[in-house]
């Protein structure tokens, strides 16, 4: 994974859009990029990656890896036992045996051994859902992108994006706040440190 046209490669061979539709049942949104809809500097224009297998291994060829021959088996992690976590996580098997890469499913037990896993980098390959705290994309970039933010599970450097996140944190002006993080979230899917799932999507009825 230290190779970007591997990290591309498993995101173009993953059909997210099929996953929300047939496991996820349209309770969620197929996820373009770092920002999901409505959250200040969402980028409703941006494709981010899409399902074409024939991209995928023509990348994972040019890393090396023709038809996945010495790929090494990967170790996919969740916490979650849900049925349809392992419908999801079944779907990663099946898109990635398309590129001849083998995927190993692990459950942990507990949240509090996951997270130690992850603070640790064990965790080759692994599942994992981020709430905002707060309605602004800093909440998204910073502690997930920035080379200094917690939790950063991804061990993700670029001091590209570094400077934009800085820069964005100290801008006053709204637009150009929204110019900074669509800047940055280019860099990011540019850089395919994770395969963009979902949005989740939370509805509440209220009667008068």
């Amino acid at each position: 994974f230290d190779d970007k046209r591997v990290r591309q490669a498993f995101s173009y061979a993953v059909n997210t859009e099929a996953i929300v539709r047939e496991i996820t049942k349209m309770g969620s949104l197929p996820a373009k990029g770092v920002l999901p809809p409505g959250m200040p500097g969402h980028d409703p224009d941006l494709r981010g990656y899409y399902y074409n297998p024939a991209k995928a291994k023509q990348l994972l060829a040019e890393a090396g890896y023709p038809n996945g021959a010495g790929f090494p088996v990967v170790q996919l992690w969740t916490v979650s036992k849900a049925e349809s976590t392992k419908a999801e996580l079944a779907a990663y098997q099946q898109y990635l045996a398309e590129l001849g890469v083998k995927v190993d499913v692990h459950f942990v037990d507990e949240w509090a051994r996951y997270t130690e896993m992850l603070r640790r980098g064990e965790l080759q390959m692994f599942r994992y859902a981020w709430y905002a705290d707060f309605p602004d994309p800093d909440n998204f970039f910073f502690p997930l992108l920035h080379s200094a933010g917690q939790p950063n599970n991804l061990f993700y450097r670029n001091p590209r994006l570094d400077q934009l996140l800085e820069k964005a944190r100290a801008e006053a002006d709204y637009a150009q706040r929204v110019k900074l993080y669509r800047e940055a979230e280019r860099v990011v899917m540019e850089d395919a440190p994770w395969i963009t799932q979902h949005n989740h999507i939370f509805e509440y009825l209220y009667q008068p």
